[in-house]
């Protein structure tokens, strides 16, 4: 701002220094937040600002009926008087701002009514200064966690933003939008907990995760649908306006599918489906001992789980059979990106429920490259181990294929990843943890250490202490 850096003053709401009016701004970006308001308050001289007077407006509940005059020229800024900027009957935009502001204004007699407003707009931008994030941000931030799911992350992305446009809506008396519920189906290992946690993570929404597998339905001795809310509203340390907008996470959903008996009933696998309707749509749940409400309309539900067996029906169902003359039945080829809300209904769930999940994202399973990809994604969460000592690791490309291989043979996903790594490096770590800094870690194809460390009494000297490999990283003709 040049020579008028000393006309700022701290906007009240977003503690901001601003400009006292947009004339003070060089080269003026109508993007760039001024005193559209100035106050003394309490002996203290600020502002409403451009930037934050229309959240505070509809925090107030205030409807305006704009109009184009000015105000009274204060440049004190006295209690509840408005600053004459000189806007022009012409500039529509600005005098719509202006009239905003004062009627906003009038409305603040004291510090303790201004005080609890502010608190109010606090957890209103809290709950949605997500929604000021582009999404495809958000998907780089999470993919260079979880690998080799471009079009999940990008459908959990969608799913939690619109949920979150639709609860703002909502706030500002819209009609309740219905949400749009998730349900992740992928094998062992291919990153759903790690796509719902640091996508909500990254979203900057309060979430919690609770496995499916206890949970039991009304009158029975397990975990309930309470116990799921009080984790929710426990991540968000007690307050419930933010816990009610936030993320269920239900793991090893698969395992509460309807299993019929000897006698066609599973009436405890439904029973159990029933109680969790109430997540998935607008209900109000007493928590805590029936001490504090909870609405579940507001919550985005995340559900997921393995499915083992569900490509036995999708392969019942897209099995096509040639008819005639030397006819030979042939067998398409399936996956679970095939899946339909049919056939997660033969699988075993309520038709209810189903109906209330729209987005169904089956996760890619994990390629050779993918694998890679995470294993050095791990190396890197190691190294920064090695560099507190002043280490330098050189871990073998071809070792990290081995370890690829063994990984996709074992089809375990890239849970067994970290493992593997740590029964590599973890000797070299325990000696490096308690040597003197300084030196180089060289790991070998066959996973072979070679640690290089300084001579105490002569720096310029290195000496190296052998390991032997990983005996199952050894080539079988050695």
């Amino acid at each position: 701002m040049g020579n008028n850096s000393n006309r700022r003053v701290r906007c009240f709401i977003c503690n901001r220094l601003v400009p006292r009016s947009y004339a003070d701004i060089e080269n003026y970006d109508d993007d760039e937040s001024f005193a559209l308001v100035t106050l003394r308050i309490s002996n203290k001289i600020g502002c409403i600002c451009s930037g934050c007077i229309t959240y505070y407006a509809l925090q107030l509940g205030t409807t305006f009926e704009f109009s184009s005059g000015k105000f009274g020229n204060n440049p004190n800024g006295n209690n509840g008087t408005l600053t004459d900027y000189g806007f022009s009957d012409d500039d529509d935009d600005l005098n719509e701002a202006s009239a905003s502001a004062s009627s906003a204004i009038t409305t603040v007699k004291t510090v303790e009514e201004k005080s609890q407003d502010e608190k109010d707009l606090e957890l209103f931008r809290q709950k949605y200064d997500c929604l000021d994030y582009s999404l495809d941000s958000l998907a780089a931030i999470v993919e260079k966690t979880v690998f080799g799911q471009h079009e999940s992350v990008q459908k959990f992305l969608y799913a939690l933003y619109f949920n979150q446009m639709a609860n703002l809506m909502e706030d500002l008396g819209d009609e309740p939008f219905k949400h749009k519920h998730i349900m992740l189906i992928g094998g062992t290992g291919v990153g759903k907990t790690l796509l719902a946690t640091t996508a909500a993570r990254a979203f900057g929404v309060v979430y919690s995760v609770s496995n499916a597998t206890p949970i039991t339905s009304a009158g029975y001795i397990g975990d309930k649908v309470e116990n799921v809310l009080e984790r929710l509203l426990d991540a968000a340390k007690g307050n419930i306006e933010l816990a009610q907008n936030g993320v269920v996470i239900l793991d090893e959903i698969d395992k509460k599918r309807a299993v019929p008996d000897g006698s066609g009933r599973d009436v405890v696998g439904k029973a159990v489906q029933q109680e969790l309707l109430k997540l998935l749509e607008p209900s109000t749940i007493w928590i805590k001992h029936n001490s504090v409400p909870f609405y579940t309309g507001n919550l985005t539900v995340v559900m997921m789980g393995a499915f083992v067996g569900l490509e036995e029906i999708i392969q019942k169902r897209s099995k096509k059979t040639t008819i005639g003359f030397g006819a030979q039945s042939s067998t398409m080829p399936v996956s679970m990106s095939q899946v339909t809300a049919d056939d997660l209904i033969e699988y075993g769930f309520i038709p209810e429920m189903i109906g209330r999940i729209p987005i169904i994202s089956p996760l890619n399973d994990l390629s050779h490259s993918t694998i890679v990809d995470i294993i050095y994604s791990h190396l890197e969460r190691y190294n920064k181990f090695f560099k507190i000592k002043n280490f330098e690791l050189y871990f073998d490309p071809l070792l990290v294929n081995k370890i690829a291989d063994e990984v996709i043979a074992a089809k375990t996903g890239a849970r067994d990843v970290e493992v593997r790594l740590d029964e590599v490096l973890r000797p070299a770590l325990y000696r490096i943890f308690q040597s003197q800094p300084n030196g180089v870690c060289e790991v070998g194809e066959n996973g072979e250490i070679n640690i290089l460390l300084h001579n105490k009494k002569n720096p310029k000297i290195l000496e190296a202490i052998d390991f032997p490999p990983v005996e199952k990283y050894i080539d079988e003709d050695e």
